[in-house]
């Protein structure tokens, strides 16, 4: 969306603030932050947006499954979950990516306390299209049960052990339920075909007690098993910075770095600082 377009549909109005001043006499919760192309600050009240400008773009690309599901991402990130219902239902129709679109509706389903459609659709995408990782980890979410949600994520977790919600997820259940040790449910996970992820989270521990010995081998297994594109450089160069392993990060990640993997900028800039 451009704020030119904003700004011009809003011309004459309180609803477009620019300036310091006009900034600090709102509240800045109920203020929604843009940037023009030369990067100027401009500010509108979050009703103004909800009201005005979410339709717009939501009718703008009723037709267009991309735009259609961005649009509805990032209505779910300010916290507008009612406005988007209409849009997700239309998503289900037009999008050829099935999984896409059966996991925002669904999420958009649970947000609006309709967790039972929720279910269902995702329980149908299942039978139709067979199982994925993101599906069930969405699907875990449906169930108050914390056993089912446990059993669905753990099949997540089989089909891809470094899906990160997955393995958050499944932690906070065993610890807070189970009253199982953060690192004994870990190296459970890294067990699993292919897991690097839990690899790092238990390396990450290690660093904070200051035992590195330990911490090395876990991250040189991340190193040979985690793809390029991961996150994998982002969490090992920051882990190792932020516990005062700095020439561990020259030594361990700046070979292997390129401008493919993960989170390309935060590995240079844990890299340098």
């Amino acid at each position: 969306m451009a704020v030119e377009w904003l700004k011009k549909l809003f011309r004459g109005t309180s609803s477009i603030k620019s300036t310091k001043e006009e900034i600090d006499l709102k509240n800045k919760n109920d203020l929604m932050e843009f940037r023009t192309s030369d990067g100027q600050q401009v500010y509108m009240e979050r009703e103004e947006y909800r009201t005005g400008v979410l339709p717009h773009n939501i009718k703008i690309n009723w037709d267009d499954p991309q735009e259609l599901y961005n649009t509805i991402e990032g209505a779910l990130r300010d916290n507008f979950y009612q406005d988007v219902l209409d849009a997700a239902s239309r998503l289900l129709e037009v999008d050829p990516i099935l999984e896409r679109s059966h996991c925002i509706a669904s999420i958009v389903f649970m947000k609006n306390n309709r967790v039972t459609e929720a279910r269902e659709l995702l329980e149908g995408y299942v039978r139709q299209y067979g199982v994925s990782d993101i599906i069930l980890v969405n699907l875990a979410k449906t169930y108050d049960d914390y056993k089912k949600a446990e059993e669905i994520l753990w099949d997540a977790m089989k089909l891809n052990p470094n899906l990160d919600h997955a393995l958050n997820l499944f932690v906070a259940i065993q610890v807070e339920k189970e009253h199982k040790e953060y690192t004994e449910i870990l190296y459970e996970i890294s067990k699993l075909q292919n897991s690097w992820l839990a690899q790092l989270h238990i390396a990450s521990t290690y660093l904070e007690s200051k035992n590195f010995e330990k911490a090395q081998p876990l991250i040189n297994h991340v190193l040979k098993n985690a793809p390029i594109e991961s996150t994998a450089l982002f969490g090992i160069s920051g882990i190792l910075g932020q516990n005062g392993y700095c020439k561990e990060v020259i030594e361990m990640v700046l070979p292997q770095y390129s401008y493919q993997v993960g989170f390309s900028e935060g590995v240079i800039h844990n890299i340098l600082s």
